[in-house]
């Protein structure tokens, strides 16, 4: 991969042509929350609120604000959207990692989905140091690409769920963001879903591919022993028969 410009890193956000935050009207304390952490980024004056649809059935009502957002990119004429939920949070955010995971994400042409971070619910099918393509939930920091627009028209609910099953996404190595604590306005419940996609990313990224190292590590060093055990043997014959 080549070298990150600096510019890219130091404002890796202008990959998006638009950015929006979906907030119901009923939670101004959450917008409020968001913003401070778009501020922290540098992108508060970038971030276009989107109100939220309330509905009788709340996974409708994400799966139709997340509608909302793609129509809107669509109306723009943006190729890409990145689309953030109110309860998202960044600790320890690096610029110059997303920065990375969008270069390597531009080397790939046929992505749809571009997750910031997620909870991971199968093994990677492909993996580099920057991004992995895996089945994730969870829909508080992505990226869509047009092309994936006209699908989502046809999408059903729960919104990330058929995501993850009808579209092709990657997402950053590592995390970049993470939904915060607290309670869900779908499920109504106080949850730690951060904690649930720590714990899913250790088990199903992070310690497998360290698994596989530690193989890669164990095939080299047997392949140096058997060539150095072969080296030697002819060099015994080969002096030993002079001697």
């Amino acid at each position: 991969m080549t070298a990150v410009s600096q510019s890219a890193t130091s404002d890796p956000f202008r990959f998006f042509d638009v950015i929006y935050c979906i907030n119901l009207d009923s939670r101004p304390e959450r917008w409020e929350q968001a913003m401070g952490e778009f501020a922290r980024l540098g992108i508060a004056d970038r971030v276009e609120r989107v109100a939220g649809v309330t509905h009788a059935d709340p996974r409708e009502g994400c799966r139709l604000s997340h509608l909302e957002c793609v129509r809107r990119a669509a109306a723009a004429g943006a190729q890409i959207a990145l689309i953030f939920e109110d309860d998202v949070v960044f600790p320890n955010f690096s610029p110059k990692r997303l920065a990375r995971s969008l270069e390597r994400l531009r080397t790939i042409p046929d992505w749809d989905l571009f997750y910031l971070g997620g909870l991971v619910m199968t093994y990677p099918t492909e993996w580099t140091a920057e991004l992995f393509r895996a089945s994730l939930a969870q829909t508080h920091a992505y990226a869509i690409h047009c092309r994936a627009f006209a699908a989502v028209e046809g999408s059903s609910a729960p919104f990330d769920l058929w995501c993850a099953q009808a579209l092709k996404a990657y997402c950053a190595r590592p995390l970049l963001a993470w939904q915060g604590e607290g309670a869900s306005d779908i499920e109504a419940v106080s949850t730690s879903r951060a904690s649930d996609a720590r714990r899913a990313y250790a088990q199903l990224v992070a310690l497998p591919e360290a698994d596989h190292v530690v193989r890669q590590f164990v095939r080299r060093r047997m392949r140096f022993r058997l060539l150095r055990v072969r080296l030697q043997r002819r060099l015994w014959r080969y002096f030993g028969g002079r001697s």
